[in-house]
């Protein structure tokens, strides 16, 4: 599964790269045949300036439209977006977003802790 982008199942094609990595890491020349055979007969194999596939829905995603943002894994669904303003500093000044009762909390432990 692939959650992060929403798929179920994602292909890779494997092409001569592949092949090339998979000798540099010292894997067996049978193995790597195999692994070009099986890649062949299944389709999953690439060869440059083949066909491009097919598919039922393509996505375009603008990478200007992207924002941080920021999820549990035990909650996703609550993801906070993160703004990015740098605030005249060359790095990123993180705005956490805070909710009402959170902050509310917070004064009173300060004043909590002044007390003391």
């Amino acid at each position: 599964m692939a959650p992060e982008y929403g798929a179920t199942c994602g292909f890779f094609p494997i092409d001569q790269e592949t092949l090339n990595y998979l000798r540099l890491t010292s894997r067996p020349e049978e193995t790597i045949e195999l692994v070009e055979a099986y890649a062949r007969a299944q389709g999953l194999w690439r060869e440059p300036g083949a066909v491009r596939a097919v598919y039922s829905d393509t996505l375009e995603l603008d990478l200007g439209s992207v924002v941080p943002s920021l999820a549990g894994p035990k909650r996703p669904q609550d993801r906070r977006w993160l703004p990015w303003p740098t605030g005249g500093r060359s790095k990123p000044r993180w705005n956490f977003p805070v909710e009402p009762r959170t902050r509310r909390a917070y004064r009173q432990h300060r004043l909590r802790s002044r007390r003391r």
